[in-house]
């Protein structure tokens, strides 16, 4: 399978400089979610639909209890 959208068209969508960009995709070649680079080709996608699907339920479930920490946090009689 082969990834998305080009780097250039990626400044729009993302909104984030080249800079930063490069390092979240060395970052995902690092944890074996893209493959390395190949000349000017894009990278290919190692990771299948189904482990996304599962990557956004533990990211839901993340959000969930961070949210409820912080909740916790903001009612507490210490609250600094």
């Amino acid at each position: 399978m082969r990834a998305g959208p080009r780097p250039p068209h990626c400044n729009a969508a993302c909104r984030i400089g080249y800079g930063p960009r490069a390092r979240l995709i060395d970052l995902m070649e690092k944890d074996g979610i893209v493959g390395p680079p190949d000349g000017t080709k894009p990278r290919e996608v190692l990771k299948n639909r189904s482990w996304m699907k599962e990557f956004e339920r533990f990211r839901t479930l993340i959000c969930a209890i961070v949210f409820r920490r912080i909740t916790q946090l903001a009612h507490h009689p210490y609250n600094f």
